[in-house]
């Protein structure tokens, strides 16, 4: 065998080498990056003390991942769901950030979403209209292998209804700015 041809044979295993190592190391450091979109439907409920209810609502949400630890996510919720009651009946749409660390199977996130509520004509209020929302909390997201995922979601929905008299089953009430506990649970897919 002459020196050429013993020479292009290392230069093809080293190829190859190259090709094999870049191949592996690429998928097993693609396993360590959480999936890019999370799609899902959730229940919720909501403490509306100001205006003495306790509404469980369903809604879905979408997000996306930009970076490690830095998501856009988007959430719509309707009050009350499954034939149940409420006075004040609102349609919630909240767009914003959430931040955190995603370790295992488990992500644990902060979240901060601005976004409104628009409020139903009412035999209390002939329309209370559309007010601004805030949404600051946490999420905690529990991951399975196949693609499925479970999401916890509790935080301070801050609303601001101004200074209009509102009525209500107890009298009118000028409500301004409200602070109300929500809380979510769901499921949904990432890919």
């Amino acid at each position: 065998m002459n020196w050429q041809a013993l020479s292009n044979i290392r230069k093809e295993i080293g190829f190859l080498s190259c090709c094999l190592f870049t191949a592996f190391c690429t998928r097993a450091w693609a396993q360590d990056i959480p999936p890019r979109i999370e799609v899902g439907l959730h229940l919720t409920a909501v403490n509306e003390a100001g205006l003495g209810e306790k509404p469980l609502g369903g809604g879905g949400g979408i997000t996306y991942r930009l970076s490690r630890y830095l998501a856009v996510d988007a959430e719509a919720n309707r009050y009350p769901i499954g034939g149940g009651a409420a006075n004040f009946p609102v349609t919630q749409a909240l767009f914003g950030a959430r931040a955190g660390i995603r370790v295992g199977n488990i992500g644990l996130f902060g979240k901060v979403r601005p976004g409104f509520g628009a409020y139903d004509t009412t035999l209390y209020q002939p329309g209370i209209g559309t007010k601004a929302n805030l949404d600051v909390g946490g999420v905690l997201e529990f991951y399975s292998v196949r693609h499925f995922g479970a999401r916890l979601d509790f935080g301070d929905t801050i609303i601001f209804f101004g200074n209009n008299p509102i009525g209500s089953p107890v009298g009118m009430k000028i409500l301004g700015t409200r602070n109300q506990v929500q809380g979510s649970f769901g499921v949904f897919l990432h890919f």
